[in-house]
């Protein structure tokens, strides 16, 4: 091992590594109350949200010098061990965490709010709207729930949700201002149907 030239990467990653951590740190400052407010709309009684994000290293010292500190490590086990790419986003409700707090349906809710968060985030920055892709949105949640999220969607832009229950989707829009525009498309042994047609669209192979 040529630890001559392993000191001129450690420095190398050292530096992009601190300056991914810092705009890590602002995103999550700047998304953590979008996110508390979809939460807040999508449902309640969860608790209070915490985010703490872990840089991936002690960040009471810089990070080349952990490098250095760990390097013998690293060579024994043939991967870095600290740095950006060992960041985590962890997430409390009230005192505990989230995965063990909340139940699979609150968990769902959590990380949809997470996601459109990010997409509202995203479209105060830029000015255009991210398009939101949903699997099986009736799963875990009542009608509810499902509704609410509905409202969310159709007014963050355009979406695509999965669902094999038809009419749990359709219902969660039925009151939404945007129910005259939805698209219900059926897709079975790779063949897609748009349920306002008897024609079936062209087979596709990815589907």
């Amino acid at each position: 091992m040529d630890t001559q030239q392993l000191a001129l990467w450690d420095e190398r990653l050292a530096v992009a590594g601190e300056a991914v951590t810092n705009y890590r740190r602002v995103y999550v400052e700047e998304i953590r109350p979008i996110i508390e407010r979809v939460l807040s709309e999508m449902t309640s009684g969860l608790g209070e949200l915490k985010l703490g994000f872990y840089p991936g290293w002690d960040a009471e010292r810089p990070l080349v010098e952990g490098l250095r500190a760990h390097r013998e490590k690293d060579i024994m086990h043939g991967n870095t061990q600290i740095g950006a790419h060992r960041a985590d986003l962890r997430v409390r409700m009230g005192k505990r965490a989230a995965a063990e707090a909340l139940s699979r349906g609150q968990s769902k809710m959590l990380v949809m709010a997470m996601l459109m968060a990010q997409g509202i985030h995203y479209k105060e920055r830029r000015g255009s709207a991210c398009v939101s892709l949903l699997d099986d949105l009736p799963a875990e949640l009542d009608s509810e729930h499902r509704q609410r999220v509905a409202r969310l969607v159709s007014s963050s832009g355009q979406a695509f949700v999965t669902g094999t229950d038809a009419d749990h989707l359709l219902a969660a829009w039925a009151d939404s201002s945007v129910a005259s525009e939805l698209k219900l498309f059926h897709v079975e042994q790779g063949r897609l149907t748009d349920r306002s047609s008897p024609v079936p669209l062209p087979h596709r192979e990815s589907l």
